[in-house]
């Protein structure tokens, strides 16, 4: 009997010190980013479809690069016949727009891994812009508002 409560106690030591060590250990988290930089936007509508393509870049001034998110330039467009998130040219940026009444809401989302791969976050952010309903060239910055952790 004695060696048995000291078998057990040996055991739920042995789970403790693990679960401490484990639980102690940094997980890596995506720090707040932004402003993207838009330019060159476009949109414009015809009886088929109303239109959009647009240059963005973020630079990362972060201090360390591998926890926050990283720096990207791509070109995007897309169609409201669409109606989702279209990829841009990199794909890990995808976009959408929602034409409504003589505005419309552009919506971008950037989805990138840190912490040598083990965390996944999607960055997302919209602004209102004008000029749908006619052709227009526009620069702008989005903040991104909202970011969530992928397991």
């Amino acid at each position: 009997m004695y060696s048995s409560i000291v078998f057990f106690t040996s055991l739920l030591s042995t789970a403790f010190a693990l679960s401490s060590a484990t639980s102690s250990a940094p997980v890596p988290t995506a720090t707040p980013s932004g402003p993207w930089h838009v330019f060159n936007y476009t949109s414009g509508c015809s009886p088929a479809a109303c239109t959009y393509a647009f240059n963005i870049t973020y630079t990362s001034d972060a201090v360390v690069p591998s926890l926050n998110e990283p720096s990207f330039s791509t070109f995007c467009a897309g169609n409201d016949i669409q109606n989702e998130f279209v990829a841009c040219d990199d794909p890990s940026l995808v976009a959408n727009e929602i034409p409504v009444s003589q505005q419309s809401e552009l919506v971008v989302q950037h989805t990138y891994l840190i912490g040598q791969g083990v965390s996944e976050f999607v960055v997302e952010g919209s602004i209102n812009v004008t000029g749908v309903l006619y052709p227009a060239t526009q620069a702008f910055y989005i903040q991104p508002t909202e970011t969530r952790g992928l397991a």
